[in-house]
This record gives structure tokens, C-alpha cells and sequence, in this order.
């Protein structure tokens, strides 16, 4: 039977980021099982959309309630101008000085209008399941409190990352009482939520240990792919250069591992390869000077689900850059690019990553160690299209993953 679904997403196309990427899938997904899906997002407040807004903006059984979004924009940017400088330094003045925990969280002050209008779309609409998607983690918070209301609620809360324990979200920058506050806020959630999902074993694994009387709410629901991006055919390249191909954020902490990358695409520049890079934040690559060395590694902004998988399948490997903190994290490109057959090449310290790809013979784990000489033969060498014989990939489509998500509905 069909179900009246809401879903309280801070970060929803079209408002830009790979945070609303998770939850506009699983919505496409659930509104094509017969489910009239409501959500409360934020109003976009840059001119810039969200690579995934042609899955919802068609399709009539998502139906979106925007609200204004009350976290200074000036925060969500790098500042540049005396003004602008001048600006955030007020608005980050005002926002520790009137909140508790982490004041990077954009949903400080998005309790009073997102608990309006999810009792209005619930008492309407007759909706049974709530489904909460964090980070900004504070949501999460705030919607236990329509349990005072709807007493037979069932409040889904979706981690997307690491709460308390990760590096992310300004964690490492509060002092001991506002991280205090969080752990709070985050043991809340854990006991008053009906059922908490994370998209990771390791995820999994920390909050069973961290919370063992809770261990039974707790659920794995994986990342995964849409088969609706994907080319058709899965196209390959053919030619002789050596194609190399990296999508999405650049995170902090990689400067050193992105500077021996530079230095062993400058020793072999006269290899045939090209690297190119689809990202919004190339900053570690400012000491790229040379011509020799701007014609192999390629920076573009991104570009669309659908062409950035156009661009994977004509690749000879996937490249994977990442800092410690994510190195037990397998993430929502992982599953994509494996379905394509191309090989990931990831650069990073031993982890849950690298034993998934050694584990499953999907590509090759270089340590940062090893740059110079892995990485290297990288830039010489081609090698076949992943065998996907020990993974049953299907498994890690949206479409088949929603029915996680229908277990756990009421």
C-alpha cells in the first residue's frame, strides 16, 4: 500500500551539494514504489544548483516545502573582500554567542520553521514515517520533539557521516563544552529515535559499540548507484592515452599526498596520460606552473550526474584521494564507478578502502608512501576492466536499496 512519506533534509536540490545527492535518490526511488514523498528543505540560496535537481523537479509525487534557509551565507564561502571579511567574523561573533555546540551547523536556527511545517505536512497528509537526514546533525535533534505530538511516530534518522567522532562540521574547532553539548544531542537522538541508518560498517560498528543498548535500531543502509546515470552503452576508451579521472571535493588534508602526485606527473610528462580533475576546489594545486604540467592534469567545474558517468566510462582508472578520516568510509562513488568496470586507483592510508578494493580485486591501493613509484607506473600502464564477480553490484543500486528503506517503514 502506498505511503505518505516526509523527509526533513536540510540540504535538498536544488540546493547545491553532495549532501542532498543520498536523499533525492532515495526519494526518486520510493515516489516510483507508489509513495507520495513530502520533504522540508532549505530555500537554495546560491546561484549555483544541485547536480541532482533533474531527479526530483519532474516528478510530481516528490513535493518539495522550502524554508528560509537562517544561517548566514557568508559563513558557507571563503571570504575575500575587507567587507566580506568583516562579515563573517560578525556573523561568526553572533551565532557563538547565541548558540550551544557547534556553531558551523547550518540548522541552528531552523528548529521553530521546520517544526512548523512537518506538523502541518503530518497532521494533512496523515504521515506515519519521518525520515531525517543528517549532517547538519542538529536536525536530527530537533525532530524527536514531533514524538510530543504524534506519540506513534516512527522517526528514521539518517547519519550520512561521522557525528561526534568525526573531523568534519567544525568539530575539531569547538572548545569542550559545545563538543559536550553535541554528544548530548547525539546520545538524544540514539535513544529517542525509532531507528538510526548509516551508510557504513565502520559507522555501524561505532555506534553498536558506543551505544550496545541500542544496538538493535542501528542499520547499515548503503550509498549506492542509479542505474538511470549510467550510459547505455558503457562506453571505453580505445585510444592510447591513459585516461585518469577524479570527481568531487578535495578534502583538507591532502597537500602533501597532492604535491608528490604533482611531482611524479612532472617526472613522467612525457608519458601519453591525462588526469583530469572535475571539482569546484582545485586550491592545493596552485604550484601546477608549468605548460608541460597544465597539459596533464585538467581542472573542470562539475558537471551533471549523468555526464560525469559519460566521462568515468571513457576512463582508464578512478582516482581516489583521501585523508584518514575517510579511509574506512566507502563512498557513494565507490558503487558507480564499479558498475562502469573501471578500476580505482586510491591514494591514502590502509583502511576499510583499501580492503574493499584489494578484498574484491577492483583496482589498486597506493600508500602515500608509495606515490612515487605506484603512481608512476599508473601513468604508464593500462590495465583491464574490473571483474565484478565478487560483488553482486545490483545489490548497491537505488532501486534495490529502497527496499532496505521500506523495511524500516511502519
Amino acid at each position: 500500500m502506498s505511503k505518505n512519506i516526509l523527509i526533513l533534509s536540510y540540504v535538498f536540490p536544488p540546493y547545491p551539494g553532495i549532501g542532498g545527492r543520498r536523499w533525492a535518490k532515495f526519494a526518486k526511488y520510493l515516489s516510483r514504489k507508489g509513495d507520495t514523498v513530502h520533504v522540508v528543505c532549505a530555500e537554495n540560496p546560491f546561484e549555483k544548483k544541485s547536480l541532482w535537481t533533474e531527479d526530483i523537479e519532474s516528478n510530481p509525487n516528490i513535493i518539495r516545502h522550502f524554508i528560509p534557509p537562517r544561517y548566514p551565507t557568508i559563513l558557507l564561502k571563503q571570504p575575500i573582500t575587507v567587507f566580506e571579511k568583516i562579515q563573517y567574523r560578525a556573523s561568526l561573533l553572533f551565532i557563538k554567542t547565541t548558540s550551544k555546540g557547534s556553531y558551523y551547523d547550518r540548522a541552528l536556527y531552523w528548529r521553530k520553521k521546520m517544526l512548523l511545517k512537518a506538523t502541518e505536512i503530518i497532521r494533512q497528509h496523515k504521515v506515519k514515517n519521518v525520515i531525517v537526514s543528517g549532517a547538519p546533525f542538529r536536525i536530527c535533534y530537533y525532530s524527536i520533539e514531533l514524538k510530543k505530538i504524534f506519540s506513534d511516530l516512527n522517526i528514521i534518522c539518517d547519519l550520512r557521516d561521522p557525528w561526534t567522532w568525526g573531523e568534519n562540521y567544525g568539530f575539531k574547532m569547538i572548545n569542550k563544552s559545545r563538543f559536550l553539548f553535541e554528544e548530548e544531542m547525539e546520545s538524544f537522538v540514539m535513544h529517542y529515535a525509532d531507528k538510526i541508518t548509516v551508510p557504513a560498517t565502520s559507522m555501524l560498528h561505532h555506534l553498536i559499540d558506543k551505544y550496545p543498548s541500542h544496538k538493535n535500531k542501528i542499520h547499515e543502509l548503503s550509498h549506492g548507484f542509479d542505474d538511470d546515470d549510467l550510459p547505455s552503452p558503457i562506453n571505453k576508451n580505445d585510444g592510447k592515452t591513459i585516461r585518469i579521472i577524479y570527481g568531487g571535493t578535495l578534502y583538507d588534508g591532502l597537500v602533501s599526498m597532492i604535491d608528490d602526485l604533482i611531482a611524479v606527473v612532472r617526472k613522467n610528462h612525457q608519458s601519453d596520460f591525462i588526469i583530469n580533475f572535475y571539482t569546484f576546489n582545485n586550491k592545493d594545486f596552485t604550484n601546477i606552473n608549468s605548460t608541460d604540467i597544465q597539459k596533464k592534469i585538467i581542472f573542470s567545474n562539475a558537471i551533471s550526474s549523468k555526464n560525469f558517468m559519460k566521462e568515468i566510462s571513457c576512463s582508464d582508472y578512478y582516482l581516489i584521494i583521501f585523508p584518514d578520516q575517510y579511509k574506512d568510509i566507502i563512498s557513494t562513488k565507490f558503487y558507480e564507478v564499479i558498475r562502469l568496470g573501471i578500476p580505482i586507483i586510491y591514494i591514502g592510508n590502509a583502511g576499510k578502502v583499501s580492503e574493499f578494493i584489494t578484498d574484491n580485486n577492483i583496482g589498486l591501493h597506493i600508500l602515500p608512501s608509495e606515490i612515487n613509484t605506484k603512481f608512476a607506473w599508473v601513468l604508464n600502464n593500462k590495465t583491464p576492466r574490473v571483474n565484478m564477480d565478487k560483488i553482486n553490484i545490483h545489490n548497491f543500486s537505488f532501486e534495490s536499496l529502497v527496499n532496505d528503506i521500506e523495511n524500516l517503514l511502519i
